[in-house]
């Protein structure tokens, strides 16, 4: 029994591969976080699928692959986290130890993993001591991927109130991702474990697969909810039916007024100054639906919500950084005055729209 469920966790990834090909509009317009996410199914498909070959005793040099792969499934999920939450991350650290650890596990670990495979001895060596430093290397490199990728998520602000079933979603998410760490630290504890009983070390391998690879895509799958629109208010990132339903209930007349009436309120009551507006109180102001509202600045500014507030904030900071009074203030104090609720996403913005950070703004203007 234990030897097919490695290929029911294969067609659960299948399922879900299916599921993102056929929902054109699953994770809005993001297709790099689209394109990651397929790739980690794939590669956690390629796991299930080596672990049932394994287990069913085939015998070929293709049997084992898997292994090259799996230190790379939490710096993965961190990149898919990156481009869903659009939150900068510096992934060229991270990508280098990879690669560097890949080429040592390709040049020096595998080849003594395979070794001591075919001359199999009771006595512990240091090749044991190798591919035990092997797990926890891995496992710690994929709980640590995780682990930021979790605090992304769980730091994520709505520019839109998000449903009840949406917050339910990220919940659960988050709780995945969390149990798929612990399910990585589990995995280490069983390889240490297997030292002491050899004998056990394949129950203790398939019922781990069938573990890890369940949740996985359980994980995978809530990641495909992700409330996109709630997060960004961005027009094109709704579902084809919703962007149908707005199309034809709001025409350019209306989009016109509506956006008239918002470079209004921004303008003279300065609404983006304030760091927890949402798009919901702006629809409420301008009395139509966060949909319509979304939509009108999307047409005329080719911004999502977020984005048309962090402009309008930018510029105020850079108003401020030109003063004769820049000196006398912080960056946070700065940012704060421009309506950012945090330092990282004042330096954020303020590079997107600037190409360079406030401070090297300020030095300019000095």
């Amino acid at each position: 029994m234990l030897d097919s469920i490695p290929l029911f966790s294969a067609i659960l990834g299948a399922m879900l591969l299916f599921v993102l090909f056929s929902n054109k509009s699953a994770l809005g317009s993001n297709k790099p976080a689209w394109r990651t996410l397929i790739l980690i199914i794939l590669l956690a498909i390629h796991t299930q699928v080596d672990a049932y070959l394994y287990f069913t005793g085939v015998d070929s040099d293709w049997v084992g692959l898997s292994f090259l792969h799996f230190p790379l499934m939490g710096g993965l999920f961190l990149r898919f986290a990156s481009q869903l939450t659009r939150i900068q991350i510096n992934l060229k650290f991270w990508g280098l130890m990879l690669a560097i650890y890949t080429v040592i596990r390709v040049l020096i670990l595998i080849p003594e993993d395979t070794a001591a495979y075919e001359n199999y001895s009771d006595d512990i060596s240091w090749t044991d001591i190798g591919i035990m430093f092997d797990s926890l290397v891995s496992n710690a490199l994929n709980i640590g991927g995780l682990a930021l990728a979790f605090t992304k998520i769980k730091r994520l602000g709505f520019v839109v109130k998000p449903s009840a079933k949406e917050e339910l979603n990220l919940k659960l998410l988050s709780g995945l991702l969390v149990l798929q760490m612990g399910l990585y630290v589990a995995s280490f504890g069983i390889n240490i474990t297997t030292f002491f009983y050899a004998d056990q070390w394949l129950i203790f391998w398939k019922i781990e697969s069938m573990v890890s690879g369940f949740f996985f895509f359980v994980l995978a799958f809530y990641a495909i909810r992700f409330p996109i629109f709630s997060v960004y208010g961005d027009f094109e990132d709704l579902g084809a039916k919703e962007k149908k339903y707005a199309n034809s209930s709001l025409d350019s007349e209306d989009s016109n007024h509506i956006w008239t009436e918002i470079s209004r309120l921004m303008e003279e009551e300065k609404l983006y100054l304030n760091a927890e507006y949402r798009l919901n109180d702006l629809a409420q102001r301008v009395g139509k639906s966060i949909h319509h509202v979304s939509q009108a600045i999307n047409q005329h500014r080719g911004d999502s919500f977020s984005d048309f507030l962090n402009g309008y904030r930018v510029e105020a900071a850079k108003a401020l950084l030109s003063s004769d009074q820049a000196q006398r203030f912080t960056i946070l104090a700065i940012a704060h005055e421009s309506g950012f609720n945090s330092k990282t996403a004042f330096y954020n913005a303020f590079k997107k729209f600037e190409g360079k950070t406030p401070s090297q703004f300020m030095k300019e203007q000095v």
